[in-house]
């Protein structure tokens, strides 16, 4: 059995700086008050290669099109969400214009990870071994190797979900990138997300193994990724490359 199903959103953003970079939390952590306008890709052109890796590449995104709508994230202070009481270890909220989701985000010198996730009237998703995003600082070459827990209520049916695995965190490659409408953004990081959900149970039902792999290119100064690529994966049959 597979399932393959690819994502990817864009910002456009004009920048150069002239260095192999680093993120850190001040780097890559948005603020309370950020807004972030993603152009989404409901398909990817075959001449789109996530897999390169490695040292001055340059990874050509141009021919994308934007035909999946646009997602406002916004970024607010867990007060002001409708959740947050569920949340004791959050530090910053991340709300999607698209489907009016929460995603309860916590950051440190070290990481920024999720606490969780809340649509109302749906379900609530809440880490008692978060979910790494990024870890810090996170230079090319770097791996870090997580694990994460969590446990779902579904309130559509009153079923309850718990789900683990691993995260694999790897900056794999530098160099350029190409956003349409031809826009090069100069020294970017390409950091590989793989997370591998071994433990999903619904209602005591097991689920199959469940594979997200998320392609991200980050700059310096935009506070949040530039784009990215996400491939799922069930039960492991096949690689997007």
């Amino acid at each position: 059995m597979r399932d393959l199903y690819i994502t990817c959103c864009f910002l456009i953003t004009t920048a150069f700086i002239n260095a192999q970079i680093t993120l850190t939390n001040t780097t890559s952590v948005p603020t309370v008050g950020s807004t972030f306008t993603y152009h989404n890709v409901t398909a990817i052109p075959f001449e789109v290669d996530v897999s390169l890796t490695g040292a001055n590449q340059t990874w050509d995104l141009s021919s994308l099109n934007a035909d999946g709508g646009d997602s406002i994230i916004s970024w607010v202070d867990v007060s002001s969400t409708i959740d947050a009481v569920n949340f004791p270890n959050a530090t910053l909220a991340l709300q999607n214009n698209l489907d009016s989701s929460v995603s309860y985000m916590s950051s440190s010198a070290t990481d920024f990870s999720f606490e969780g996730f809340y649509f109302e009237n749906e379900f609530r998703t809440t880490f008692s071994d978060k979910r790494e995003l990024l870890k810090f600082p996170i230079t090319y070459n770097d791996t870090f190797n997580e694990t994460f827990s969590s446990s779902s209520e579904y309130f559509t049916d009153n079923t309850l979900g718990s789900a683990s695995g691993t995260i694999e965190i790897i900056a794999d490659g530098y160099g350029n990138l190409i956003l349409p409408p031809f826009t090069t953004i100069n020294d970017v990081l390409k950091v590989k997300v793989t997370e591998t959900y071994t433990n999903q149970v619904i209602d005591g039902v097991s689920l199959p193994v469940v594979t997200i792999i998320s392609n991200y290119w980050f700059n310096a100064y935009t506070k949040l990724f530039i784009a990215v690529i996400n491939e799922q994966i069930i039960d492991g049959d096949s690689e997007f490359s």
